[in-house]
């Protein structure tokens, strides 16, 4: 286990996450934890507008990442258990996520807004890979 995975005992949620049968009150308070209702509120307002950019997918990666581990976020949802991930999976996931999230921590406020075309510039796009360590082709 690591650190993070730790969690204040409950008795109803171990037994119940045990059978199979979720923790819908430790998922509520883990979102809770990792995004705050008003800004949840925001983010949908902007997703329901279309005016969803990059940097609201790299504020959802960072949600993402807070929550904690995906297996453990998996056994809390009723019905779903952290089994139905294949081997090396949550790792591999994780990995991709912080790799997008250096990619865009590269990117300027323009481009992350989306005021700016990102796809269209060979030059914006060496630069972030630059910036980011990682490959053209991966950018």
């Amino acid at each position: 286990e690591h650190f993070d995975e730790f969690e204040p005992f409950d008795a109803q949620s171990f037994v119940q996450r045990l059978l199979g049968l979720g923790d819908i009150k430790g998922l509520m308070s883990t979102i809770g934890e990792a995004m705050p209702l008003e800004k949840q509120g925001d983010l949908m307002a902007r997703m329901q507008s279309g005016q969803f950019s990059l940097r609201d997918l790299r504020e959802q990666f960072g949600t993402v990442m807070r929550m904690g581990p995906l297996s453990k976020v998996m056994s809390m949802i009723p019905g779903m258990q952290s089994s139905m991930l294949p081997p090396g999976a949550e790792q591999e996931g994780m990995k991709k996520m912080k790799a997008y999230l250096t990619m865009m921590d590269s990117m300027t406020d323009k481009e992350l807004d989306g005021e700016q075309d990102f796809c269209g510039s060979s030059s914006r796009i060496l630069r972030v890979a630059k910036g980011s360590g990682h490959a053209v082709r991966e950018v």
